[in-house]
């Protein structure tokens, strides 16, 4: 009984430990082969210029649960790498060249947000596609070959502002009415003129008429007075009569005349006042007409 006792403890004890041992012996199974995978990785991404890649597995197989060879050879090539790693530095500016923040960089499609604020980032060498957006302004692409080894490379990209948008159209609108010209007052003294004119012709015929009647009259007085006949008489009447209705319409003429020269009419579109003298058999008439 105590044999198969003692048997039964010495397992207990026996079991734990091989156990220990075993998991053990797993953990460093697998931190070898992670070691390993990241050894021949740095390798491989270094040539293919996967620098940024390269550099994390070399630091990998640097860890202090490496082997020692996997460690002194991976700590070389993390600081190499370091070295060759390139970084850039982008810049937005304006037509004008003054340096603009706040644009959205995207390199491969992928945004930089850390380029945003001027900082320098790094990049694998080799073709790159930039490409940047800032309100306001057109979007700005470029390929550009960043060189292996290159720190902190300025970048200035120029950006163009959009154009202002059209206009828009006036609504339609009536057109303004059309203001009548300000006829300034004007007068004229044509109407005088022409009543004086007028007046003028009255007197001299009735003048004329006169002279001759009264001459006409003094030789039938001088010849068959007082027995003159009809015959004889009635032409020398009528120059006088005529004579004195001339007269009168010079009179009226001169008082026309007089009238348009103290009130003078405007000119308007209105046809001005005309005055004319018609002899008639007999005698004369005048005529004034006007618009009012």
């Amino acid at each position: 009984m105590s044999v198969t006792r003692g048997a039964a403890l010495g397992l207990t004890f026996v079991v734990p430990a091989l156990l220990s041992a075993g998991s053990s012996a797993l953990a460093g199974d697998s931190g070898a082969a992670a070691c390993q995978a990241a050894y021949e990785d740095a390798q491989l991404l270094r040539r293919s210029g996967k620098l940024i890649e390269a550099r994390e597995a070399a630091l990998v197989c640097s860890r202090p649960s490496c082997p020692e060879v996997a460690r002194r050879d991976c700590a070389g090539w993390a600081g190499e790498i370091q070295r060759e790693v390139p970084s850039v530095v982008v810049v937005a500016q304006d037509e004008y060249y003054v340096d603009e923040h706040g644009a959205r960089v995207f390199v491969d499609g992928s945004e930089r947000a850390e380029a945003a604020s001027g900082r320098a980032f790094e990049l694998d060498p080799g073709e790159h596609v930039f490409r940047l957006e800032r309100p306001g302004y057109e979007p700005m692409e470029r390929a550009i070959v960043i060189v292996q080894g290159e720190r902190d490379r300025i970048l200035r990209f120029p950006l163009r502002a959009l154009a202002p948008p059209p206009p828009a159209p006036a609504p339609p609108h009536a057109s303004p009415p059309q203001e009548r010209p300000i006829l300034h007052e004007r007068r004229t003294y044509l109407p005088a003129i022409l009543a004086a004119s007028g007046t003028a012709a009255a007197f001299g015929v009735s003048a004329w008429l006169g002279l001759t009647g009264r001459s006409d009259l003094s030789d039938l007085r001088s010849t068959c007075a007082p027995a003159c006949t009809d015959a004889q008489v009635d032409p020398v009447r009528r120059k006088l009569v005529a004579s004195d209705i001339v007269l009168g319409v010079g009179l009226v003429g001169a008082v026309v005349s007089a009238f348009f020269f103290f009130r003078p009419p405007q000119i308007g579109p209105a046809a001005p006042p005309t005055i004319g003298v018609i002899l008639v058999p007999g005698g004369a008439s005048l005529s004034l007409g006007a618009a009012l």
